[in-house]
């Protein structure tokens, strides 16, 4: 991809930072603080052991598992799955120390964003939801100076 994107830099979109969200952000600072996350966190990336039981973060770990355990069939329910994820959350974040906490706390960053899409759905918004979720950010390639070095 660095390849591609170095000879094509116009067809990169930047994502928001809530949508690729690392747990080294919550233990060295993130570049997302403040409005960005506001909106609670869309996505959780998964580098370095982040998702084992060895990884940094065992909130991250535990997210993991309740979506690798998930059984989407006639009985599944979004509101349910976002209850219990947010109430092993909070039990984990008591047991656990985390470094998230600074951003108001883990859980309420992960359910906020999880609780959108709830109401999205239920209010009939289905075809939106990437839309009202924003997904990308503006963004001007030329303002970069990898494009301007190769350019």
């Amino acid at each position: 991809m660095n390849i591609y994107f170095h000879f094509f830099p116009e067809q990169l979109k930047l994502i928001s930072c809530d949508w690729n969200f690392r747990s080294f952000q919550c233990r060295e600072g993130s570049y997302c603080a403040g409005p960005s996350l506001a909106g609670g966190i869309s996505a959780l990336h998964g580098n370095a052991l982040t998702f084992t039981a060895q990884g940094p973060e065992p909130l991250f770990h535990t997210v993991f598992n309740a979506f690798h355990q998930l059984t989407l069939d006639d009985e599944f329910s979004l509101e349910r799955f976002a209850e219990d994820l947010e109430s092993i959350l909070i039990k984990m974040e008591d047991t656990f120390h985390s470094d998230c906490v600074k951003y108001g706390g883990f859980t309420l960053l992960l359910i906020n964003r999880l609780d959108k899409l709830v109401k999205l759905i239920h209010s009939g918004e289905r075809d939106n939801i990437g839309t009202n979720l924003s997904i990308t950010e503006d963004f001007d390639y030329k303002d970069y100076s990898f494009y301007n070095s190769v350019n």
